[in-house]
């Protein structure tokens, strides 16, 4: 039935998908001693299913992977930026760099971490995705997401800093 929706084992978050996505046919999770082990059969059965489904699956990981990029920039660059601003506006209010410092450490710190346990969150289901879509898909690309959005950013920094030496740093910094 189209309409049905079905959780997998330990995947609150696949909730909300069709059933045909939730529980791939010759697919089974097993757990042995907190370690997780995969017994994992061939795929021809599921590799015969609508191709709907497949697609569908393959769509829903392409979005994940679009936010884990997006995620990934917001935490080197909006979210530093954000909390920047809101001490900004907190030295404003106090006239005290200590608690415009702590509120913009503090906030930045806690916001990082919900916004890495986020990204994690959706490399799971991302991975839960693709092997729902016929991939043996072992490993997350969160790290190499990660890695890249990391590297483009020192690259554009070191462009910044080095070659338009002049740039706009700070409003309260003198000018060369």
């Amino acid at each position: 039935m189209p309409g049905r929706s079905v959780a997998a084992a330990g995947e609150p978050a696949l909730a909300a998908l069709p059933w045909r996505l939730a529980a791939p046919p010759g697919r089974t999770d097993t757990k042995a001693t907190g370690a997780a082990s995969r017994k994992l059969e061939p795929l021809a059965s599921w590799l015969r299913q609508p191709g709907p489904a497949r697609l569908a699956a393959t769509t829903a990981s392409g979005a994940l992977l679009a936010g884990e990029v997006i995620g990934s920039l917001l935490m080197w660059a909006a979210i530093p930026l954000a909390w920047i601003w809101i001490a900004g506006r907190v030295y404003d209010g106090t006239d005290s760099l200590v608690a415009g410092g702590g509120v913009a450490l503090l906030g930045l710190a806690l916001t990082e971490a919900l916004a890495a346990k986020a990204l994690n969150r959706i490399d799971r289901v991302w991975v839960s995705l693709r092997r729902r879509a016929g991939h043996e898909q072992a490993q997350g690309a969160l790290t190499r997401v990660v890695v890249v959005s990391a590297t483009l950013g020192l690259l554009a920094f070191m462009v910044w800093y080095y070659v338009l030496s002049s740039a706009f740093i700070i409003p309260f910094m003198p000018s060369q």
